[in-house]
Order: C-alpha cells, then structure tokens, then sequence
C-alpha cells in the first residue's frame, strides 16, 4: 500500500501520458535550417546588390556596420535557441523515454541507449534501473529508491514532484536519502507497516513481527500474542496457555515464563499466569519489592518479618479465593466495573459496591455473600448464618429457634422471647426488638409477652384475633386489638363485659370479667341454662349506666329524701 504516491514532473496523474517529443536529431535540424534561412534574408536586406560589374556595392545609406552587428547578435541568439532546445529535448526523453524502454531490448554497448538517466542498459540486454538500491515501480512507471542504500532521490520540477521518488511508504529527506515514514520499517529496503501501521491486507504489515491487518485497518498481533515488553524488547510476544513452536519457541509473553514440552507458554514454578495471560506473578504471600511482582488483584504489603521484601497480600477489603489464587472485593465494599479485581462468589459490582445477588445475604464478619431463604446448598457454611439459615435437605431455610422469615428483612427471626439475637433482624421486628446489653429477643412496647410469645395490648395494631393480648380479653376490631363495643368496654386495663352479657360458658379456657362491680351470676330467666351472666346480686340493682349495682336500701332511701326535696321546694318556693 503506497502512501506516499510521487509523480514524474509533467504528468497529471489523473490525466492520460503526453504524447512524446519529435526525436532529438529532428528537432536540431528543424532548428539549423530556420536559423539558415533566416540568415540568408538578413544578408540580402543588409549588403547591396551587385553593380554591372559584378562587383557588390556598400549601402548608401552607411548603416552596413550595424546590419553586420545585429546579424552576429542574431547568430549568438539562434545558437543559443538551439542549444536550449537541445536541452528541452533531452529532458524531455528523461521524463518520457522510459515509459517505453524498460524492459525493452537494448545493446549493453550503449549503456545510455535505455534514454533516461535512471534506466541503463544491463547486462542481460534489457533496460533497467541503474543498480540494485532502486526498483522499477508499476504504478509509477519510474524507478524508485529504496530505504537504507546509497539511493538518491532527486525533485524535479516546480510543483516538487520527484525525478527519482522514493519507494512506497517512505519519504525523501534533505540529503537525498529515503527514510520510512512513521509506523513503517525497513525490511528488505522496502518499508512495511509495523504495529498500529495502517494497513489494507496482512501483507502490507511486518510479518516478521507476528502482524497481521486487523479489523480496524490497522496492524495487529496475531490471535494468541499480546503487544508487551520483555526486557529491553517491545514487541507481541505468546500469552501464556498459547502455542509456542518454531520461530515463537522463545517469544513466551514473561522473562518468568518457558515453552514446555508441549509447546505451550507456562509460568515457572512459584508464579501463576494474570487474568488476561499477559504475564505472570507471584501468588499470594510469595516474596515481593513492588506490586509490579504479584499476580494480579495482589498487592506487595511490608510485614513485620523482613525489612526489605514485602509479600503478595490482599487489600483489606479483599479476600483471598483459593480456588483461583485471586483476590476478591468483600460484599458492601466499594468497587469498580472497569476494574478487572472481581467482586466475591455470587456478587456483582452494582453502583460502585459489591452488591450480592438475589438469593444471597451479607454476611458482615466475613463479607462473603451467603444463601438465604430457599437457595440450594450443601453445607450449613453456605447459607447464611448470622440470619439463622442452615442448610436442610439441600436448601438454605430457618434453624428450629428462628422458624419465621421475614421477606421484607430477608431473613429469618425468633417468635419467641429469650431467643439470642445480633440485631433487630433475628428478632420478630413488628413485636420485639434485640436487647442490646443481653442480645435476646424481648417485646416491644405495645405488647405482653405470653409464653415466650408477644400480644398486642389495647389499642396495638393487629391482622387476627390471635395477635391480641388474650389475657386482657382483646380482639382484633379494624385493625387494632380492642374491646367489643356492642357488649364490652375497656376497664382498669382489660376488656369487661357489661351488664347482662354472658361471663362464663362450659369449656371456655378463658372467662372474662363484669364491669364495674357487677358480678357473674347464674342466669335467673333460663332455668335449664348453665350460662352465667353480668349482673347484681339480691337487694341490689342494676344503676342507670349499667355499670355498678345499687343497694336497695340505699336506693329507696335516696328516693324518699329525693322525693322529700322536690316537694319542699314546690311549696315554699
């Protein structure tokens, strides 16, 4: 591929050759028999005619000595014309004579018989370029100089086009000599593309440096080699894992890497290949001076043992995965998606944090992201255990002390008081909380614990029945534990039935109590039923607000004196 495309002087590239010059030999004669002719009229319009004597007469007019003058003058100019001509002519033979004398037969006698100065007759007998530091070029119909010989090339012409240009791809410099342009090399005096070199096949880039014309254009490594620097070489170089036979034997990508036996690029003993297989490093708590002598994602930290040399260690928020010898980002720790460290198993790197993925919790003491709820497993050490998973039947699911689970929380909490805890989340969060000195689950305010389980009092939201304080007689109205409004109401903290309301029926647990100070008595109106009901006892009565009982006594004596009141007042006032 030429990118430095040269021109003869004279041709337009884009328009067809010129027709070539008349021969040299013919345009010098056309030359002499004009001077000629023009000479012999200058001498007739200059010297008189003959007399009748035959003798040639002077002018009258005296101006014979200046015609003589100007006629030499005219005779220097014609010579001069002439000669000018000649070098046209020649010239011109230079820029057109070898569009048709290369290659052409030729007499090795006549060295110059080619017609051109950068075509001579060789020895074979053909027209050729005049030594082996230029070559003929097609395309340009010229020979051109080649890269690292004693070629010259040589501009021609106002418009700097080249008389002798260089070969492709290189430029002419001010002495004269041929210099490959950037990203171009010289193999064979030629320039070829080398990496990162623009390029329209394979052939145009450097073979010898394992390139090939990628996608892009441009030079690339081979499938299989990397661009890297070994020692004071830059060049592609093996990946390790990849063929290494013949001419690549010794191109293994690190100076700690080999061809084995197998012809695959290996790592030495004591170092392990990076992610990409670019290179190879120590693992972790080899020796090291600089992070450059880790494998990746390790990093060389001083210890305590040796002043000097460090170990390959991970970060403090990493932790070391044995099972590929690589350093992990703990989840919840920050991280980045372009980084090539990697987040822990079964996590990703979601808005620059390590976040874990569906199914998976944080487990904070270890930062490794462990099964919740239904996950398959096969070890309690997979699932996550600080929310109270263990693995049962190949599923993470609630150990027999935190057998609820919370989906909102994702993990599993206690029901029950007394239940060890870490935080509110073991414990059953909308009735208890984590204790924080004793860590055990206690219940929250609104609620009352019975049989290690928590109520809701009066007033304390609630979904059943079930979810109320029982011993306080609350059921669960329009979401909240309360009293029954139609036969119960709220009485020194618990739920009493009013008056006439049944208190106590046969095989009931739970009997409730009468308001006030009504009392549960045998239901006088229905002989054959074992019911009792809220009421007063004999020589009682019920008050006006059914809450209390009324001595009798006591209620016709403030009658009379009621009664007594009313009349007085009737009659004296």
């Amino acid at each position: 591929m030429n990118l430095n495309q040269q021109n003869r002087p004279f041709i337009n590239p884009t328009a067809p050759p010129p027709s070539p010059p008349p021969p040299y030999d013919l345009v010098n004669e056309e030359l002499n028999q004009s001077a000629e002719r023009l000479i012999e009229r200058r001498l007739q319009h200059h010297i008189k005619p003959e007399n009748d004597d035959g003798v040639s007469v002077p002018s009258s007019n005296g101006n014979g000595y200046c015609g003589l003058k100007r006629l030499v003058i005219l005779t220097l100019v014609v010579i001069i014309a002439t000669a000018a001509a000649s070098v046209i002519s020649f010239y011109m033979t230079v820029a057109y004579g070898h569009l048709k004398q290369y290659g052409k037969k030729c007499s090795p006698a006549e060295p110059m018989s080619c017609g051109t100065t950068d075509l001579i007759c060789l020895n074979s007998g053909v027209c050729g370029c005049k030594s082996s530091d230029y070559k003929w070029d097609r395309d340009q119909e010229v020979c051109v100089a080649l890269v690292n010989t004693d070629a010259e090339c040589r501009k021609w012409g106002w418009d700097g086009t080249y008389a002798i240009p260089c070969t492709a791809n290189a430029v002419c410099t001010d002495d004269h000599h041929c210099k490959c342009l950037h990203y171009f090399v010289a193999v064979e005096h030629e320039c070829i593309a080398t990496y990162d070199g623009i390029c329209s096949s394979s052939k145009d880039c450097n073979q010898q440096e394992f390139l090939y014309c990628g996608k892009s254009g441009k030079c690339e490594c081979r499938p299989g080699t990397v661009r890297s620097q070994k020692g004071n070489e830059f060049g592609c170089f093996v990946k390790i894992g990849e063929t290494c036979s013949g001419i690549m034997k010794n191109l293994c990508v690190d100076p700690h890497s080999e061809c084995s036996k197998e012809e695959i690029c290996r790592c030495n003993n004591g170092y392990i290949p990076s992610n990409e297989n670019t290179r190879c490093g120590k693992p972790a708590n080899g020796t090291c001076f600089a992070d450059g002598d880790c494998a990746d994602t390790l990093s060389c930290q001083k210890t305590v043992l040796t002043d000097q040399a460090g170990l390959c260690l991970c970060r403090n928020t990493e932790i070391f995965d044995d099972t590929d010898d690589k350093c992990r980002i703990m989840a919840g720790k920050q991280c980045d998606v372009a980084d090539q460290k990697q987040c822990v198993e079964n996590a990703l790197c979601k808005r620059s944090t390590c976040t874990c993925n569906r199914g998976y919790g944080l487990d904070e003491a270890s930062g490794l992201c462990l099964g919740t709820h239904g996950t398959v497993c096969e070890s309690n050490a997979e699932c996550l255990g600080s929310h109270y998973f263990q693995c049962s039947d190949g599923i993470c699911g609630c150990d027999k002390n935190h057998t609820q689970y919370s989906e909102a929380t994702g993990s599993c909490f206690g029901n029950v008081t007394d239940t060890v805890c870490f935080n509110d989340f073991n414990c059953d969060q909308q009735r208890m909380y984590c204790e924080p000195i004793g860590k055990r689950c206690t219940c929250s305010a609104g609620f009352k614990e019975d049989n290690r389980l928590c109520y809701g009092e009066h007033g304390t939201g609630c979904a059943v029945t079930g979810d109320c304080f029982a011993q306080e007689m609350l059921t669960c109205l329009e979401g909240h534990c309360g009293c029954n409004a139609a036969f119960e109401e709220w009485d020194d903290s618990e739920c009493k039935l009013q008056f006439n309301q049944r208190c106590e029926v046969p095989g009931n647990r739970i009997n409730m109590k009468c308001v006030g100070n009504l009392t549960c008595l045998n239901d006088q109106t229905h002989v054959n039923d074992v019911f009792k009901i809220c009421g007063c006892e004999s020589k009682y009565i019920v008050s006006k607000d059914k809450r209390s009982c009324i001595n009798i006594a006591d209620s016709v004596h403030s009658s009379v004196a009621a009664i007594l009141l009313m009349t007085f007042i009737a009659k004296y006032l």
